[in-house]
């Protein structure tokens, strides 16, 4: 016959804010990746636990997207904006490297990189260009309404395995 179900679950119980808090985390990091993708082909938004307080029953988790400036410009969009030519080099691994050309007598590309290189694109535009801006698509937004039924979720399983465990 089994013992009293109750006698582990007090142990359990206080252990249990720190172990939801973890799965919370990687819960809500596994959203926030599927919501934000990639910004400009090689930057993954994703969310990092930024703070953990857990106290005797409960437990506050605060996430922070991340690149936080892409997150903002998938949340709130960007205004229409000149994007002017560059006045010096970049880092040697930053960006392709461009050939100098020769163009009715003067050469363009030496000492500045273009303001704008595109894949497909027969040359490099060498003059500011005006971009259009974006328009939000609450990014974050979505990744708090999506997270917050399934970290409940999350919570009963939690919840569950520390009273099977006691039992």
């Amino acid at each position: 016959m089994p013992g009293n179900v109750l006698d582990g679950l007090t142990a359990a119980f206080s252990r249990m804010p720190a172990a939801y808090a973890t799965e919370s985390a990687k819960a809500f990091k596994q959203i926030a990746e599927a919501n934000g993708g990639t910004m400009m082909g090689r930057y993954q938004l994703t969310a990092k636990e930024k703070k953990r307080y857990v106290r005797d029953t409960q437990c506050t988790l605060i996430m922070q997207g991340v690149p936080a400036g892409f997150w903002v410009w998938k949340e709130t969009g960007t205004k229409p904006h000149t994007i002017a030519v560059r006045t010096r080099r970049r880092t040697k691994g930053a960006a392709p490297k461009v050939k100098v050309k020769r163009r009715r007598g003067r050469t363009v590309g030496r000492g500045k990189q273009p303001a704008l290189y595109g894949a497909g694109w027969d040359h490099p535009v060498a003059g500011p260009v005006q971009h259009p801006g974006t328009s939000g698509r609450r990014a974050w937004t979505r990744t708090v309404a999506e997270a917050t039924p399934i970290l409940r979720r999350a919570c009963n399983q939690v919840l569950f395995a520390a009273v099977a465990k006691a039992a």
